[in-house]
């Protein structure tokens, strides 16, 4: 990992560390753009952010598809 990339990770650590809201932007199978505020959003370590999402949205639906 380069040293840019390892000091953004500590960066978007420290921002989710204590949970934030975020506009969570993905795509769906169809190229289609949609966004949603998440409100709950934490850095679980360098690799890993839980959040919590209603399994109802667009935007659950495309990320379980890997999207």
């Amino acid at each position: 990992m380069a040293r840019g990339e390892q000091e953004l990770r500590a960066l978007l650590r420290g921002a989710l560390r204590g949970g934030t809201a975020v506009v969570l932007a993905t795509v769906s199978e169809d190229g289609v753009p949609s966004t949603a505020l998440n409100s709950w959003i934490v850095a679980k370590d360098d690799t890993t952010v839980a959040l919590a999402m209603d399994t109802r949205s667009s935007a659950y639906t495309n990320i379980a598809a890997g999207r």
